[in-house]
């Protein structure tokens, strides 16, 4: 539960950062952006998005723990701090308001982001 807290905190504070994967309508208009974390990568290295409201979807489709941390982003959690993690089979969505950027996100679960667990979104 942490996680998510920590993770609802990360996406609120920044009000300009999130994760795209797959793009949907979650029903009422605004876009879904789906990440999916599998073992031990995200489902692409690369996202892009629309400026504007959306609701992040992160899902775990792996069979280990993941999450996902922003680096170089002003207020967010340091990934010593990102110590909660979800299992395998867990999601967690966000509404988020995309600002035009480019963010890095990775995995600090130790040696994931090593193994290559990183990603970039580019919001434009």
């Amino acid at each position: 539960m942490a996680v998510l807290l920590r993770t609802r905190i990360l996406f609120a504070t920044l009000a300009s950062a999130a994760l795209l994967g797959a793009c949907g309508d979650d029903g009422d208009g605004s876009p879904t952006i789906r990440i999916d974390g599998v073992d031990i990568d995200y489902d692409r290295d690369v996202y892009e998005a629309a400026p504007g409201q959306a609701t992040l979807e992160f899902r775990n489709r792996g069979s280990l723990a993941h999450n996902i941390v922003f680096r170089d982003v002003a207020g967010a959690p340091a990934a010593s701090e990102e110590d909660d993690f979800l299992a395998a089979g867990e999601n967690a969505a966000f509404e988020v308001d995309l600002v035009a950027g480019e963010y890095e996100f990775y995995c600090s679960v130790p040696g994931h982001e090593a193994a290559g667990m990183v990603g970039t979104l580019t919001v434009g």
